[in-house]
């Protein structure tokens, strides 16, 4: 079982800094080890309230008035998703994650949206941060780094494709770690920037199903599709101009993401403009 749990808690340093001395900032934590963290790092700055204690499940716990008024009267609430279980990788490059706990309607279109929206964004930054040889490289060896460990920690074996997702996944970082140490500098940020460009267009590189009412994984119909499960929390409603709607707005922030590294590269790598030599004539 992986536990890929998020503290947001460095966001609110700055909160901490500014605060007045007599005013603490009030956290409130679903769990008692995000809840002892926050308290040990804010110190007297922070005033901890934790809404289930060691000896409770919490996702049992009930939500009642108490609770809530709790919640929020909180300047930060610090709480974690359902756990990421195992990662199935198909033939096709589909695939599907499983939860340990299992998720709501609402938070699957959260985790769907954060796909489509996340992953540019990271797209963007590999694009803005490779502009050098050597930046390219260790941007390389950091991604093959992460995909082994998702190799030996996410990734699972089926009875149909058997060992296919592992095997893909490292054949692919392996091919990685070679062009980071291998290839020419020129050619090692081509390929950083290329995967950069494929993250920020993820919606369009998923086009095929993005507009479907439904996934198709490993060849089989599994769940609503994204865009409509999207629509359904946000519309109320399966009709295709919802559906429509959410993935139009995902491939125009893909596009507008992608559109928006490249200017700020292209500003990054262009050179200076050369400084006026005093005394020198003007040239035509």
């Amino acid at each position: 079982m992986i536990n890929r749990k998020l503290l947001s808690f460095a966001l609110a340093l700055p909160l901490l800094v500014a605060l007045p001395a007599h005013a603490a900032l009030r956290i409130f934590a679903c769990e008692p080890e995000w809840g002892a963290l926050a308290q040990e790092l804010g110190g007297n700055l922070v005033e901890v309230s934790v809404a289930t204690s060691a000896l409770q499940d919490p996702h049992q716990i009930q939500a009642k008035p108490s609770l809530i008024a709790r919640a929020r009267n909180a300047d930060l609430v610090v709480c974690t998703g359902a756990e990421l279980d195992h990662v199935v990788i198909y033939k096709d490059t589909s695939g599907l994650s499983y939860a340990v706990y299992a998720i709501s309607s609402g938070g699957t279109a959260a985790i769907a949206a954060a796909g489509y929206m996340g992953t540019p964004l990271w797209g963007a930054v590999l694009l803005v941060a490779t502009s050098t040889a050597k930046r390219a490289r260790w941007a390389l060896i950091t991604i093959a780094g992460l995909m082994f460990v998702t190799v030996f920690f996410a990734i699972v074996p089926t009875t149909q494709e058997g060992n296919f997702g592992q095997l893909a996944v490292s054949g692919i970082a392996i091919a990685l770690v070679a062009i980071a140490i291998v290839v020419p500098g020129r050619w090692r940020v081509f390929v950083a920037h290329f995967i950069a460009a494929q993250a920020c267009i993820n919606a369009l590189l998923d086009i095929r199903v993005l507009l479907r009412p439904v996934q198709v994984v490993g060849g089989n119909l599994t769940a609503t599709s994204d865009a409509t499960q999207m629509a359904v929390n946000t519309f109320g409603s399966h009709a295709p101009w919802g559906v429509w709607f959410w993935a139009v707005a995902w491939l125009a922030w893909s596009l507008g993401v992608l559109f928006v590294a490249l200017r700020i590269s292209a500003a990054s790598e262009s050179p200076a403009s050369p400084s006026a030599t005093p005394g020198a004539a003007p040239t035509a």
